[in-house]
């Protein structure tokens, strides 16, 4: 049953401003987060080489219209980077300046992409395999529940490998294993300089391939099957099956559909601290997650309708090529979205919204004998993990 500690009572009519804590990954959750994403990269890992296979000329075809698949269906999860209450402003000029600038920075990166695309491109993917590494940690924290404050000296090595593992696959080996589609993608993102971006991808599989090897071996020792798993899985996924579909099965199937769990997860725990008054633990009920997915689902709504808009628009532009517009995209949407999760993820850790509520900064005598105190193995979840 869920526990509820001393807090003060928030303003009626809206979940109260304070750092929610990611309820226990079990059920539900645990299958969204954990299950559907590796069943869904050995599938595509299995199953699409055999096709390509039996059917190689309907298999080539199906893999851009995959990723566009894909790319539609990850939208939603960065639509509401801008309702997050860590990072919302109060007021309404604020707000309307902080969405200007997220749209301003899409703006600005789809213009510098055009203006110098091989050094902007370079910047693009480092850029996007830092995010996807950084959201397969907080995951893992989530899952394991070595926060950031719990961990030490060798904790926080461990998992700059598993950024650079969890991000540099998925980024790193497609464009290391270039096809002829992702050359021709290239070749178009990067004004006919696709050579260069291939040459660096093969440059870093040696870093890549160490840090995966640092991730296998110390979530063996620690007995982590799925902390295991997960590198080589993804690495599987990205040299057996094709490059497209392979992307289109990760950024749909894996990042989006996590973040997107992270998202319902939160917002379910702020309503339920809201109604009771208080912060409260415990796994959340389904019926909790179904309310949290209808009101994602309103919020959600305009802006990905906004940035199917804008795909169709920068198809237009490309002449009716849908796949290099729609990685444009997700390219440049990931410059704002990067920065508000990040932005985000760090108000939670703190314990404290941009206005200044949440949970009390304890003093500096407090810190120091919390920092000497052991930790608790049941210590709640932190939700920057």
């Amino acid at each position: 049953m869920a526990t509820t500690t001393g807090r003060a009572r928030p303003r009626a009519g809206r979940p109260p401003l304070v750092a929610p804590v990611l309820p226990p990954l079990s059920g539900a959750l645990r299958a969204v987060v954990v299950a559907v994403p590796l069943a869904a990269a050995a599938l595509v890992a299995a199953v699409v080489p055999a096709a390509a296979a039996l059917v190689p000329g309907p298999a080539a075809a199906a893999g851009p219209l995959l990723l566009v698949a894909a790319v539609v269906v990850g939208l939603p999860h960065g639509a509401v980077d801008l309702l997050q209450p860590e990072l919302t402003p109060r007021s309404a000029r604020a707000r309307a300046l902080l969405g200007t600038a997220y749209l301003g920075l899409v703006a600005a990166a789809v213009l510098a992409l055009r203006a110098a695309p091989l050094p902007v491109l370079a910047v693009l993917l480092v850029l996007a395999a830092a995010h996807f590494g950084l959201a397969d940690d907080v995951v893992h924290g989530w899952r394991t529940g070595r926060a950031p404050a719990h961990r030490g000296a060798g904790d926080r090595a461990v998992a700059a490998a598993r950024v650079v593992a969890l991000g540099g696959l998925p980024v790193a080996v497609p464009l290391a294993l270039a096809d002829g589609d992702v050359r021709r993608l290239l070749a178009v993102l990067a004004d006919g300089a696709d050579g260069p971006v291939v040459d660096g991808a093969r440059a870093v599989l040696v870093p890549v391939g160490v840090a995966v090897a640092v991730v296998v071996a110390v979530a063996v020792r620690r007995r982590d099957v799925v902390g295991a798993v997960e590198p080589l899985l993804l690495a599987g996924l990205f040299v057996l099956a094709p490059p497209l579909p392979a992307f289109a099965a990760y950024f749909g199937l894996w990042h989006s559909l996590r973040h997107l769990a992270r998202l319902l997860a939160l917002d379910a725990v702020r309503h339920r601290d809201g109604a009771s008054g208080g912060a409260t633990t415990g796994p959340l009920r389904r019926e909790e997650l179904r309310c949290a997915a209808a009101r994602f689902a309103r919020a959600a709504a305009l802006p990905t309708a906004l940035a199917l808009s804008t795909l169709v628009a920068l198809a237009l532009v490309a002449g009716g090529d849908v796949v290099p517009a729609a990685l444009v995209l997700v390219l440049c949407l990931t410059v704002p979205h990067a920065g508000a999760v990040a932005l985000t993820d760090r108000a939670l850790r703190r314990g404290a919204t941009p206005g200044g509520q949440g949970r009390a900064r304890p003093s500096r005598t407090a810190r120091r004998r919390s920092s000497r105190a052991p930790i608790s193995r049941s210590a709640p979840r932190s939700v920057g993990s």
